[in-house]
């Protein structure tokens, strides 16, 4: 019998993408159970917003883990062929929800607005990360030429808070309301990039990928926990009807930024000598994107077939621990299964380019001047 080796992933990144794997079906529970149109009920309302915003850092912890991978990416060729297997997997699993909605949702809508739906990664619901991904990914070896022009730590540190800052300061300060006749919010400024919210989690990543800062693990649990009470709390005292007639701090907003860098901190740097729970950390996180994407078609049927057995905040946990689980197991196989027709398609288009650059990389070499001695 044949022994596994060691993968060569760091097993704390595994982790994080694991994370945040089942993260995107549990906030999708919040999301399709009713809890945000919920009326506010005491602690009940707190213990759920809080484990509902630990689950919001799926697509935080995501970005952060993109930057702190691809922190040595340069301006090159074979870094944009890198995006060819992300686009053939969003257009393969297109088709897939596609089929689902046209013989299982008997949906029924023009040929061309099933295209549009796919030209512009909105199919299945969920395609706006990869929309979002590809306009990060364009920008990664610009981004880094910027990062990596700094000399010093403290330097890349004070660039990286500046950013942060720029893009998601505004959007948490102007949350505040004022209600004394005159001004409505701070409107705090400079605000003018607060939409550009994954620059703030990338370079978040580029330095704790390049650093790797040590922090205790028991002060990184108690600061998460400190911070996702915190939002739960401000989100009840300030909700009048339902979740969003509360303050809400998403992905654009500061508060945000530093939950999900703590929760990454608290996770990136975990270690595990067992081979075969690191080999199959390694397999699952490979299948985050697939995931990611199917989990649509997984939402829309149980939530469907389900929909009447929820009954607000007293069966909430019931209901959870009845789906999620099951949809994750389902999801994770599925995903295992379509992931070898779009490593192989991938494949056939990626490899000959790569070819093509490692032999063109050999010609340059050659024509390449001798050094005078």
């Amino acid at each position: 019998m044949k022994r596994l080796s060691a993968p060569k992933n760091d097993f704390g990144y595994d982790a994080v993408r694991i994370f945040a794997m089942f993260s995107v079906i549990a906030l999708h529970f919040f999301l399709y159970s009713g809890f945000y149109y919920l009326k506010p009920d005491g602690m009940s309302s707190i213990v759920h917003t809080t484990i509902r915003t630990l689950f919001y850092q799926c697509v935080p912890t995501f970005v952060i883990l993109t930057g702190a991978l691809k922190r040595n990416a340069t301006f090159n060729q074979k870094h944009y062929i890198k995006l060819i297997p992300i686009i053939i997997n969003s257009l393969i699993i297109a088709a897939v929800v596609i089929c689902y909605k046209v013989f299982f949702l008997k949906q029924d809508y023009p040929m061309l607005l099933w295209l549009k739906t796919v030209w512009t990664f909105t199919q299945p619901d969920y395609g706006w990360y990869i929309n979002m991904y590809i306009s990060l990914f364009l920008l990664i070896p610009l981004i880094n030429a910027a990062y990596h022009s700094l000399s010093t730590q403290k330097q890349k540190l004070i660039a990286v808070i500046i950013c942060v800052f720029v893009t998601t300061f505004a959007s948490s300060i102007n949350k505040i309301r004022l209600s004394n006749g005159i001004f409505t919010g701070i409107e705090f400024v400079p605000n003018y990039f607060s939409g550009m919210w994954p620059l703030a989690y990338y370079t978040v990543g580029l330095y704790i990928g390049e650093f790797r800062p040590k922090v205790k693990k028991s002060i990184c649990a108690l600061v998460l926990l400190a911070l996702l009470i915190a939002q739960a709390v401000i989100n009840y005292s300030t909700s009048t009807d339902n979740f969003y007639t509360g303050i809400n701090f998403e992905n654009m907003d500061i508060v945000n930024v530093i939950t999900a860098s703590t929760l990454f901190l608290l996770l990136y740097d975990v270690k595990i000598k067992n081979i075969p729970v690191r080999w199959a950390a390694a397999k699952i996180s490979s299948l985050s994107v697939t995931f990611y994407l199917l989990s649509w078609i997984g939402d829309n049927w149980f939530y469907t077939k389900y929909a009447s057995q929820f009954k607000g905040f007293d069966n909430l946990p019931q209901m959870f621990f009845k789906i999620i689980p099951l949809h994750f197991i389902i999801c994770l196989a599925a995903s295992f299964i379509l992931n070898f027709i779009i490593k192989f398609i991938s494949g056939l288009i990626t490899k000959p380019l790569f070819k093509l650059c490692d032999k063109k990389e050999k010609s340059e070499l050659k024509e390449e001047p001798a050094l005078i001695k």
